[in-house]
């Protein structure tokens, strides 16, 4: 990031940019807005956790005109939100430990419900901003149809709730950081966990026996 756009902008620019690391950035958001003393320019945010803290009024409007043609060409008028622009859209990857479970493991989100076929521990996110993902994963697992998921409705997240009630007392572990659930997948500590599509790939890099599946669009 910073040889490819770091740099780059300061170069064209003569601003420096001073990242800083943070897995979820929306807490520390909140609280410059209440101390009125604001250290961060801009800053990644999940989208569940924007909509109200924009309506709180904690972010300054975007001036597109200060883009140049190219990036506004690059960016669809879709997401060129007032306050905001989506980075990225990303999906909840069901990924299981082949160690555990052989070559014949998991189908689907429905399989990790059958706690009788696939034994052993799981691990499901924990973060209050994004509990939408086990509803979402909870409806899958119920039959619901992925094109059906959407929007989440009263009635699809009391359906939702039923399911998770189902399974989480085999939840062991509530992940509440990108990283933790392909570590708990390397400790043994689960046999299988919903995770963010980037960590995991990392992990098969390493050569870890993991196999991922591709079933939930968050």
């Amino acid at each position: 990031m910073r040889k490819y756009v770091y740099d780059p902008f300061t170069e064209a620019t003569g601003i420096k940019v001073i990242d800083v690391i943070a897995d979820v950035s929306d807490p520390q958001v909140k609280a410059m807005n209440q101390a009125g003393r604001v250290d961060w320019d801009s800053a990644f945010l999940q989208a569940a956790v924007f909509p109200p803290m924009d309506d709180a009024g904690m972010f300054v409007p975007i001036d597109c005109s200060l883009w140049d043609s190219e990036s506004l060409e690059g960016t669809s008028e879709s997401v060129r939100l007032k306050t905001a622009v989506p980075v990225f859209a990303s999906a909840q990857l069901l990924v299981y430990d082949k160690r555990a479970l052989g070559d014949h493991g998991l189908r689907n989100w429905a399989d990790f419900w059958n706690v009788k076929s696939f034994p052993g521990p799981r691990s499901l996110t924990g973060l209050a901003a994004t509990a939408r993902i086990d509803m979402v994963i909870a409806l899958l697992a119920d039959g619901v149809a992925k094109s059906a998921v959407w929007p989440l409705t009263d009635d699809k997240i009391d359906r939702a709730l039923k399911k998770l009630d189902e399974i989480k007392l085999r939840v062991a572990k509530w992940w509440t950081a990108g990283s933790e659930p392909n570590q708990l997948l390397i400790n043994r500590e689960v046999v299988m966990t919903s995770s963010s599509t980037v960590e995991p790939s990392a992990q098969f890099v390493k050569g870890h026996p993991f196999r991922w599946l591709g079933m939930a669009h968050t």
